[in-house]
């Protein structure tokens, strides 16, 4: 009987094969994802694959995209997909030798947006007053979500024209800075005046006195005028005069620059009160007497 008295070369070892680039956080740049199977002795790399959708066969001969490669090393470098993705991969020899590995990868760099403030706008104040706004309705449409220890509130200066700003972050590092509306102060007022003939508070005409009243605002928006041929009343709470009383001139559409016209008036001694409040709280008292 005949022998034989050659070797059997048995390999029991898997190619080596690792997925790196992987991340456990957000991030806000695109990592590279990359494969790489080798093999330093025994049968040869016969196939490498990879997949994003994990279906890869188990034998490796199926599933994915193959890997180009020598009988010792395949390798590629992929670009993950915008979010959570993983990718799985998968190498075998020729002694049938199968080896996996996976890595996942969490990355977005689309900036949170949207949002209002609350108030929409600042009220009117006449004080050194900052306003504190508050902003909400943000959102993340990268996927990672809004940071935790974001601030969503901020306080103006106390100068007209003020504004604060926030910075919104997301968990992948992204960020958005969000300016509020102005402050709205008005420490001066409005102010009146009778425009009369030089050193006089009157127009005369050729028969009659004529009164006219010219009312300047200044930066608030008017809440009322008004014209009387008594004193304002005094306000018992205050001891302050209160623009109440008289007779209210329609501020609808009104061309400030010209003076309001009361027209003729009586001739001897004769006063007229006029008086004016604006949205910031700011009352103004002026009177002319012939």
């Amino acid at each position: 009987m005949a022998t034989w008295g050659g070797t059997v070369e048995v390999d029991t070892t898997p190619p080596t094969l690792t997925v790196t680039g992987g991340n456990s956080s957000w991030i806000n740049t695109q990592p590279s994802a990359v494969v790489t199977a080798s093999i330093a002795s025994g049968s040869n790399l016969v196939e490498v694959r990879y997949s994003w959708s994990n279906d890869l066969g188990a034998t490796c001969q199926s599933g994915g995209t193959e890997i180009a490669h020598t009988s010792t090393l395949g390798t590629e470098t992929l670009a993950p997909a915008l979010g959570e993705t993983t990718l799985y991969a998968c190498a075998r020899d020729a002694a049938g030798n199968v080896a996996t590995a996976s890595a996942s990868y969490k990355w977005e760099d689309i900036a949170p947006s949207g949002g209002s403030w609350s108030p929409a706008s600042a009220s009117w104040n006449n004080g050194a007053v900052g306003v504190t706004f508050t902003l909400s309705g943000v959102t993340d449409t990268g996927g990672s979500g809004l940071a935790s220890s974001n601030v969503y509130s901020c306080i103006t200066g106390t100068t007209n024209g003020d504004t604060c700003s926030v910075t919104i972050y997301d968990n992948a590092g992204n960020s958005v800075t969000l300016t509020s509306p102005p402050n709205n102060v008005d420490d001066i007022g409005p102010s009146l005046a009778f425009p009369g003939e030089t050193g006089a508070n009157f127009v005369t005409t050729d028969t009659a006195l004529v009164a006219k009243i010219k009312l300047s605002p200044n930066l608030a928006p008017l809440v009322q005028w008004r014209y009387s041929l008594t004193p304002f009343p005094i306000d018992d709470g205050t001891g302050q005069s209160v623009c109440t009383g008289g007779a209210e001139i329609d501020l609808t559409g009104y061309d400030f620059s010209q003076p309001f016209d009361l027209g003729e008036v009586s001739a001897g001694g004769y006063t007229v009160y006029s008086c004016a409040e604006d949205m910031a709280g700011n009352i103004i008292f002026q009177s002319a007497t012939h």
